[in-house]
């Protein structure tokens, strides 16, 4: 499996392009996935086309079609102090 519960994932391939290259969460394992393939439940920021013609945040997509994303997690502040100008 590509992922992992409370990964942020990117879609790499979907039937929708417009869902292609979209991050969310991943929530936990998704064993109803209409495909019958290995599939999670993740939640998007904003809504993905599914199935069914609708839009939800909420969303099962195939492990084969997500890649995991490294990095800060978003819920982190980063910050820097500055220099006081000279």
């Amino acid at each position: 499996m590509n992922c992992k519960p409370g990964d942020l994932a990117i879609v790499i391939k979907d039937e929708y392009p417009q869902n292609i290259g979209k991050i969310g969460r991943v929530i936990c394992y998704d064993n109803h996935h209409s495909t019958g393939l290995e599939a999670w439940c993740m939640e998007f920021p904003s809504a993905l086309l599914c199935l069914n013609g609708r839009y939800s945040d909420y969303v099962g997509v195939a492990d084969y079609c997500l890649r995991p994303v490294s990095g800060l997690p978003m819920e982190e502040e980063t910050t820097e102090k500055l220099k006081e100008p000279a």
